[in-house]
């Protein structure tokens, strides 16, 4: 699913390197998804879920946000933003700029996400993984709050209500790759069956 989504435009990177980090993203989603639903190895009496809905769709969404936030580029997921980038702050005695935004889900340092903010940086499993949970909690409150995968991407750009302006291109973009990760989903399932003795 991925790797159909095209590259940032300004990405130079070589198809292998580009698939290995996709492969940490997709990673990443996978363990936020499963531990905010409680799913496979998270599936213990004490686990409280965070997200109602199936894992794929959280992955899904996550997947959709990273993209619709940061076109999934590299040097954003590597925590090298450009000056425009990451919602940045120019001092304006000192010239220099903070990005206030972290990580392909282009996180703020908010409350919800204060244990997270400083592990989230970097391309590395590890730090994806954490991005991928931080922004799992985040949308999981907004979906809370508002009762609908719409209203949690509204929420997710911090505007506090259920309704945004940009959430239609984000919904469209979430409903194409659920569509084809649904369609994966049953495949996957028809070939274990068929290879069953």
């Amino acid at each position: 699913m991925l790797l159909g989504l095209p590259a940032h435009h300004l990405d130079r990177e070589d198809p292998g390197a580009r698939q290995a980090r996709l492969q940490v993203i997709a990673d990443a989603v996978a363990e936020a998804s499963q531990r905010a639903t409680c799913s496979d190895v998270y599936r213990t009496a004490d686990c409280r879920p965070l997200w109602p809905l199936p894992a794929l769709d959280l992955g899904v969404l996550l997947i959709s946000q990273a993209y619709s936030e940061s076109r999934m580029a590299k040097n954003v997921h590597d925590g090298n933003c450009r000056s425009y980038e990451c919602d940045p702050i120019r001092n304006v005695q000192t010239g220099l700029v903070l990005h206030r935004a972290r990580s392909l889900w282009q996180i703020h340092r908010i409350l919800p996400v204060e244990s997270e903010w400083y592990a989230m940086q970097g391309s590395d499993l590890p730090s994806t993984t954490m991005a991928a949970w931080a922004a799992a909690k985040l949308l999981s409150r907004g979906y809370r709050g508002c009762g609908s995968v719409s209203g949690a991407i509204a929420r997710y750009a911090g505007l506090g209500g259920c309704q945004w302006s940009e959430t239609e291109p984000r919904m469209r973009l979430f409903s194409a790759l659920r569509k084809r990760a649904l369609k994966f989903a049953s495949s996957e399932t028809a070939q274990a069956r068929a290879q069953r003795p």
